[in-house]
C-alpha cells in the first residue's frame, strides 16, 4: 500500500492499494453487491474499521483512566499528565 502524507485539494489523504487478483476479484464482486464501485466499497470498509479502532481505544482509555483514579486523586493524575505531555514524546506503544 502506498499512501500520500499531505492531503489532496479536498483534504483527503491518497491510498493506492494494489490487491493480488484474487483479492480484487473478491473485493469487486462485494462491491458490486452493495452496489458501489470498489473504491466506494473499500473507502467505507476502511472508514468503519477506523471508527472501531478509536472506539476501542477510546473505551480501552477510559478503562485505564478509570484503574489510575482508583488509585489517585484527579488533581494528581492531571498534572502526572501534564508532566508526561511536555517531556519529549516517545514511540507510541500499542
Amino acid at each position: 500500500m502506498i499512501t500520500t502524507h499531505y492531503p489532496d485539494a479536498d483534504h483527503h489523504v491518497l491510498l493506492n492499494a494494489a490487491f493480488p487478483p484474487a483479492v480484487h476479484a473478491a473485493l469487486t464482486a462485494q462491491a458490486r453487491r452493495a452496489a458501489q464501485t470498489p473504491e466506494r466499497f473499500l473507502e467505507l470498509a476502511v472508514h468503519r474499521a477506523l471508527a472501531e479502532h478509536t472506539d476501542q481505544e477510546t473505551d480501552r482509555l477510559d478503562r485505564v483512566v478509570r484503574q489510575l483514579l482508583a488509585h489517585t486523586s484527579p488533581g494528581y493524575l492531571l498534572s502526572a499528565v501534564g508532566q508526561a505531555l511536555t517531556r519529549l514524546p516517545e514511540s507510541p506503544t500499542p
